[in-house]
This record gives structure tokens, sequence and C-alpha cells, in this order.
């Protein structure tokens, strides 16, 4: 709950500095709702000590900010994966977009996967952008942007349906995903369509950046992958099918991968980009542009 340092009244507006100090950029304008009973979460509605109603954060723009739910970038020991998936899900209920700064956010869980519960699978779908991606070469960051970098074996971001339901898509812009050594891949797309991720870019050294299962009518386009790994290896890119192979994009024939356009795309190593798996059977990858 908020406590406030000074009495409030009904309908007061008033700043506060920051999340957990000043300038840590969680701050914001905020209204008291003597009222309200609003259902409270950690980034702009709050209970009050000692007050009934509501603290009601006044976003003044139309992107939500991960700091806001208590992320801590560039900070090693913290996990920044519950404040952004806390900050998509109010940002999309609200018809915002989810907007990440300059910096490195680590995280040790899956960010799709804390998202997914709180959203319909016909949900608007979440955007989230940075200001610009980090930039990776040979695992050392070149050029300083937005970068969600993991720290543990847990994917990055998972979104998925199911057999029967579909899940709607997401849009990424200016983000850059640093997956480090994990065997896991990156970024999941499982029973979805409708994803546009633009200047988004992909830095691992073993496992795949993304794995495509019933992924359709999506497009990923000016993305950078850096591949830090050897070019085989004895982990398999997907535990689902154990190619014992890297590579940045992992597509498992098994279950249609449809519709699907990379624009604009620049891996390292070149030669090595996409792999599509036919071990499965019957069930074919269809209309895969590469540009």
């Amino acid at each position: 709950a908020y406590t406030p340092a000074y009495t409030l009244t009904n309908g007061q507006q008033f700043s506060v500095g920051g999340y957990y100090t000043n300038g840590d950029g969680g701050g914001g304008l905020f209204k008291y709702d003597s009222t309200s009973v609003a259902t409270t979460n950690t980034g702009t509605i709050f209970a009050i000590t000692s007050y009934a109603g509501r603290v009601i954060r006044i976003p003044g723009t139309p992107f939500y900010r991960p700091e806001w739910f208590g992320a801590k970038p560039g900070t090693t020991n913290f996990d920044s994966a519950p404040a952004i998936a806390a900050c998509i899900v109010q940002a999309t209920l609200n018809g915002a977009g989810t907007e990440l700064g300059n910096g490195v956010y680590y995280i040790s869980q899956d960010i799709g996967a804390l998202v997914t519960p709180s959203l319909t699978y016909y949900e608007t779908a979440p955007r989230v952008r940075g200001v610009a991606p980090g930039a990776y070469v040979g695992g050392v960051e070149t050029a300083f942007g937005t970068t969600i970098q993991r720290t543990s074996e847990t994917p990055m971001f998972t979104w998925a349906g199911t057999d029967s339901q579909i899940r709607w898509g997401t849009v990424f812009d200016n983000v850059a995903f640093h997956g480090g050594r994990y065997t896991n891949s990156m970024v999941r797309m499982r029973h979805t369509k409708d994803h546009f991720w633009n200047n988004t870019s992909f830095s691992f050294s073993s496992g795949a950046a993304i794995e495509g299962l019933n992924w359709w009518d999506s497009t990923l386009s000016g993305a950078a992958f850096s591949f830090t790994g050897a070019t085989n290896g004895s982990i398999g890119s997907i535990h689902l099918v154990n190619t014992n192979y890297f590579y940045p994009v992992v597509l498992a024939s098994y279950v249609a991968c449809n519709n699907l356009t990379f624009e604009n795309i620049r891996a390292e190593p070149a030669n090595v980009f996409l792999y599509m798996d036919g071990t499965g059977g019957s069930v074919p990858i269809n209309k895969i542009a590469v540009r």
C-alpha cells in the first residue's frame, strides 16, 4: 500500500519522485480518489495506508513504463520480468503501449508466460517499444539502447495458445534480446498469429533465438542476429526436435508455420539463419519469405 507523506483530500493530485528512490523512473503524477474500489496493481492503482479509496496514476502518455511497476534497468541481480509483465498487462488493458528505456533489463522469468494469464486470447495486441535496440557483435554490446537480457535457462518470451485456441499477436519495436549460453530458445511462438516485430536484434551463444510452432501471418522486419557459439553443437536448438544444430530461427514442420516474412535480415555468421525441421510428418511449412 502507498503511505502518503501528508494528509490527502479527495481529488487531490500530487507528484511522487520515484518507485524506490527519487529519479529512478518510477515516479509520476497521481490522484487520490476516496471512493474508488478499483483493483490494485503494482504500478497504476494503489491502496493507501489508513485511507479508504485508491491512489491512481495519471499516465500523461500513451506508453506505460516498466519502472512504474518496479523494474530496475541496469541492476544485474534484480529480476525485472514481473515488472515488465505487469506493465504490459496494464498498458494493454487500458489501450496503451509499453515503453522500455535506454538500458539493460535483466530477467530470470518468462515475460510472456507472466503476461498471458491476464489477457484473453483475442485481447488487443500488446505493443512494446524501446528507445533503440542494443547492438551485439560477438556477444559484446557495441551500441547501447534497449536490451532485455536473461540470467537463467528460462525462455525470455513465450506467446502461446492451444491447438483449439489461437492466441493473437504482439508488436515489438526497437528492442534487443540477449540470450547468452542457454539451451532453451529465447522467444517461443506457439499457436499464435499476427506478430509484427520491427528493428529487433537477437544475440545468443547456444540454443535458438526464435522457435516457431503453429505460427502464422507474422512479420519480423529489420532483425539482426548475432550468434557467438559454434555452428554445430551437442545440444539441440529446440527440445522438441533435437536437431544438434544452432540456428537463429527454428520452425518445426509437424505443426504448421505459415505466411511468415523475415525482412532486412542480418545474421552472424551469414550462412546460418533458418532451420526447418521435417521430421514430424505431414503438416507443411508454407509461404516463408526471407529478404
